[in-house]
């Protein structure tokens, strides 16, 4: 996921447990505005994690994040398409963020 989303400041875990701090742009080193973490935090990523119909947590302690922990039972089916989902989660924050400024 953070080869493909620029946005995923870092990947954190093992085994099933992962995290995924967010920001502006990894490549630039460019983290969030308290306001921007904020409104991705509070408002944007819950909306977007419903409508995806995932069961992650959004946390923002130390910086916006999605805090991914599967049932243990899930197989490669489950992961795959979970990780379907976060991506297309993280595709569609810049516009959300955009129509949520204005």
């Amino acid at each position: 996921l953070a080869a493909a989303h620029d946005s995923v400041m870092d990947v954190r875990g093992a085994g099933y447990f992962f995290a995924l701090p967010l920001g502006i742009s990894r490549r630039d080193g460019r983290s969030c505005s308290p306001d921007d973490a904020a409104r991705l935090v509070g408002e944007v990523l819950p909306l977007l994690v419903r409508k995806a119909k995932l069961h992650i947590r959004v946390d923002g302690r130390g910086g916006p994040k999605l805090v991914i922990s599967p049932p243990l039972v899930a197989g490669p089916a489950e992961l795959n398409d979970m990780t379907e989902r976060v991506s297309r989660v993280l595709d569609m924050i810049p516009a959300a963020m955009t129509a949520d400024a204005g």
